[in-house]
């Protein structure tokens, strides 16, 4: 048993103190050590025979217990214990030193949780990875936390907007009451109530906080408000008229608000336009607002096909950008090296950056959890790719493998006119070659559609006949 190494995690701090010291009581107890460092075995002052021998046996036990603890503790650590004299003095100087700070890590990290509350801008993706951060970090420190106690946490600490989920939460089947369940389910929740801006969390929070503050003012407040109900002053946020934006006269005038309510818009991308010149706009952005992944480079696309309806994206800055069309993209993920395919990408020319949308990718089945600079997007419990964070934003770690033939197709967007095209194709009909380049997304005005081509004149002409002439039949005759 001497002659064997220690192979166990070397002490650290605090975060691993409680596994590493049942590992060394463990190993010091299997070579008749633990006494020393217990107090139990202790140095004898005495000169008699009996007391050789017991000198004798509390030498090999400090000299077993000295060469176990040095050889399993860190740099800083041991720099602790190098003046202690025996093995005793090194076990109780770090029970003095790593006890106290392990139970003061546990006791903030269990105040933090149950303090824990909805942080106005968040989303929900963002909300329950900040618990799981909590979770995790108990689990480390032999503290956890169950399934159960964190969702019933990411249940209360939600925002009013999602009181009605509980109920529905509730009838859920026991059985089927899991963790990545309630995530899926609240994030397509998100997307149904339409909390996808700033704003609109920042608003519900505030409610929050005013019903922490007043409690329960419905009981409170209901028989004034039923007599002040004709006090109630109603302002039209259109034309500012004392009625409502729905009965108000100037919006029904409007012969294109019938239109402009029936125009659709597809999803909100929260990511601001703004970005510095050093941005690399060929990456990809992780982006909890938006509802689609979004892509503004042709050349990536390896199928599309254009939109039959208009779709239209809102921007964080209140504009709307149109998507042309949609697609698939191909990707190498940089986590395992294993190509992957990015499904129903919107094309968005005006966009000018790609944006990944978490919601997406969580309604097919991926978790996404963000461990300090890191987004990490796992499905069945493997990792499939991550983002790292760059000047506030979350950039993917992937490489796009574009399309040759839509690479060739973005070169020559919107750049060369039909003539053009009509001579590089082989002097084809102009009709057939509009359909061809609008096909693959590259558009073109048939304003030169009757423009004269002198290659197809000549190209078309035929040598005129010689005319008959009489052959001379006599001589001398010409």
């Amino acid at each position: 048993m001497d002659g064997d190494k220690v192979k166990i995690e070397k002490l650290t701090d605090s975060s691993n103190w409680m596994q590493w010291k049942f590992q060394v009581r463990a190993i010091l107890d299997a070579r008749d050590a633990l006494e020393v460092i217990d107090g139990s075995l202790v140095k004898p002052e005495g000169e008699n025979p009996e007391d050789a021998a017991e000198l004798n046996r509390w030498k090999k036990a400090n000299k077993a217990a000295n060469a176990i603890l040095v050889t399993t503790l860190n740099k800083k650590p041991l720099s602790l214990v190098m003046t202690c004299e025996t093995a005793r003095d090194m076990w109780v100087k770090l029970l003095n030193i790593y006890e106290q700070k392990y139970a003061d890590s546990v006791y903030l990290l269990q105040t933090q949780f149950r303090e824990y509350r909805y942080n106005s801008g968040d989303d929900i993706a963002t909300h329950v990875s900040r618990l799981e951060s909590f979770a995790r970090r108990l689990q480390k420190l032999n503290e956890p936390i169950s399934d159960t106690m964190l969702m019933t946490t990411v249940l209360n600490t939600l925002p009013p907007a999602f009181r009605h989920f509980h109920s529905a939460w509730d009838s859920t089947p026991a059985a089927k009451r899991t963790l990545d369940k309630l995530i899926s389910r609240l994030m397509v929740e998100e997307i149904r109530l339409g909390i996808n801006d700033i704003s609109m969390r920042a608003e519900s929070a505030l409610i929050s906080k005013k019903q922490i503050k007043g409690g329960n003012t419905t009981q409170r407040t209901h028989k004034k408000d039923k007599a002040d109900s004709s006090k109630i002053k109603i302002k039209c946020w259109t034309c500012g008229g004392p009625h409502l934006r729905r009965d108000c006269p100037e919006k029904k005038k409007d012969g294109n608000s019938q239109d402009k309510q029936k125009e659709k818009t597809h999803g909100l991308a929260m990511v601001s336009t703004r970005f510095s010149n050093t941005f690399d706009a060929t990456k990809w952005i992780i982006d909890s607002g938006c509802t689609e992944h979004v892509c503004w480079q042709i050349e990536c696309f390896i199928n599309y096909e254009k939109l039959k309806k208009s779709v239209t994206f809102e921007l964080g800055d209140g504009r709307k950008v149109s998507a042309e069309g949609s697609g698939q993209i191909r990707i190498r993920s940089h986590v395992d090296g294993k190509e992957h395919y990015f499904q129903n990408v919107m094309f968005v020319p005006e966009m000018k950056a790609n944006l990944f949308s978490v919601r997406s990718v969580a309604e097919k089945g991926f978790r996404q959890t963000i461990v300090d600079d890191k987004w990490v997007f796992k499905k069945n419990g493997l990792l499939v790719i991550e983002g790292h964070r760059t000047n506030e934003m979350y950039i993917l770690d992937i490489d796009v493998i574009h399309n040759q033939e839509y690479s060739f197709v973005a070169r020559n967007r919107k750049e060369d006119s039909l003539q053009v095209w009509h001579e590089r194709m082989g002097h084809q009909s102009k009709a057939h070659v509009k359909e061809l380049l609008t096909s693959k997304g590259i558009e073109v005005s048939s304003l030169d559609r009757t423009e004269y081509c002198d290659g197809c004149s000549f190209g078309k002409c035929q040598r005129t006949n010689f005319r008959e002439m009489p052959k001379a039949i006599k001589e001398g005759e010409l």
